[in-house]
């Protein structure tokens, strides 16, 4: 990242997040070094800095310090981490990706079931119901966690210095996430029907 406001402008678009960061472009992460490089940057490029300079600057010093937040937010979340990394290696995580796991199938049906029920009865059955989907919920978030692991667990499988694609690493990062994603909907069924 340069120096200057104006010179960070006119930066190449085509930086990524780590090199923006000055960080290697590797999906397993110092979070200790993201932090320091983050506040780093933005002693230099945060707006109240440059309120003085021209407005070519104090615009150029907005637009490096929304850039910079962006990208410690990205790479700081291992989820986010993890779909900007099949992102740069030109892959998504689509509405395609996002499949019931085989081990979780069953589970999640009578999930959806048990949210069809509680809309449908009240008093004491609703709180019998209320309670099951609150357990339910307190497991999921447990997989969850369980599954961000497991995805941390993969991006330090990546070869050190490597910039080329690793397919089957990558498909591994596209399954944990399809996990993850899946979980994470249940988890907004449950409680989106458990605050109404």
């Amino acid at each position: 990242m340069p120096k200057c406001p104006a010179d960070a402008a006119r930066a190449s678009a085509s930086e990524n997040y780590f090199s923006i960061l000055g960080l290697p472009r590797q999906p397993s992460i110092d979070l200790a070094l993201l932090e320091s490089k983050y506040y780093e940057l933005m002693k230099r490029f945060h707006p109240d800095l440059h309120f003085k300079g021209s407005r070519e600057e104090k615009d150029a010093s907005l637009k490096n310090s929304a850039l910079i937040t962006t990208a410690y937010r990205t790479l700081k979340d291992p989820v986010e981490r993890g779909r900007y990394w099949l992102e740069i290696h030109g892959e998504r995580l689509s509405q395609d990706n996002i499949k019931v796991p085989k081990d979780l199938a069953e589970k999640a049906f009578d999930i959806i079931d048990t949210l069809n029920r509680w809309k449908s009865v009240s008093g004491e059955e609703k709180a019998q119901l209320s309670a099951s989907l609150t357990e339910t919920g307190k497991m999921l978030e447990s997989m969850k966690g369980e599954s961000i692991k497991s995805l941390e667990k993969n991006f330090s499988r990546w070869p050190k210095g490597e910039s080329q694609k690793e397919p089957q690493l990558l498909s591994d990062i596209k399954e944990i996430l399809s996990r993850i994603s899946y979980i994470s909907s249940l988890i907004r069924d449950i409680d989106k029907t458990l605050g109404a």
